[in-house]
């Protein structure tokens, strides 16, 4: 849960666990047929899992990543909740440019420090001052569109806590403290 902005309620889920998850391997970047991560059958039964949950906070509209795993864990709370799904670009997964479809190590050793993913980024991929920018943006919008709403979020990892650390007023370093 973020809080309350502008009598909105806002909540951030994780899409539920997906092939990459399984794979170790980072699933950024533009998806095609042939190359995107899908829910696994835990995936699946873990967001059936949470729908109770959901039920009792009232979610009235889901915001939710384009990616495939994303968009499939919001239909299914959609689904039993009776709500609509939005989808919106902006909670993307972090672009990893050269480094999609590797394996997440590689992608960690391209930096020096952890500070440095919010500066520097591998060849065709965006820091993480970029999509602060970006899931903040999001919010923003949303928050001016909608009045005495619940709204859950549905996106990825380093979104989802690069967006609860600006909501909580954080700086870098404490982002990478959670």
């Amino acid at each position: 849960k973020y809080g309350n902005l502008n009598n909105n309620r806002f909540f951030g889920m994780r899409h539920g666990e997906a092939t990459h998850n399984q794979q170790d391997k980072i699933a950024s970047g533009r998806e095609s047929a042939t190359l995107r991560s899908e829910l696994t059958v835990k995936g699946f039964e873990r967001v059936q899992k949470v729908v109770p949950e959901l039920k009792k906070q009232k979610i009235d509209i889901i915001v939710a990543s384009p990616y495939y795993r994303a968009e499939q864990t919001a239909k299914i709370i959609a689904k039993q909740l009776k709500i609509k799904v939005v989808i919106d670009k902006r909670l993307a997964e972090i672009n990893c440019g050269i480094y999609n479809w590797q394996p997440v190590s590689a992608y960690f050793k391209f930096f020096n420090n952890k500070m440095e993913r919010f500066t520097r980024a591998p060849e065709k991929a965006e820091d993480l001052s970029e999509v602060r920018s970006r899931v903040i943006s999001c919010l923003r919008d949303l928050n001016q569109k909608y009045k005495n709403k619940n709204i859950l979020i549905i996106s990825h990892g380093d979104p989802l806590w690069i967006l609860e650390g600006a909501a909580r007023g954080q700086t870098e370093p404490e982002y990478l403290e959670q």
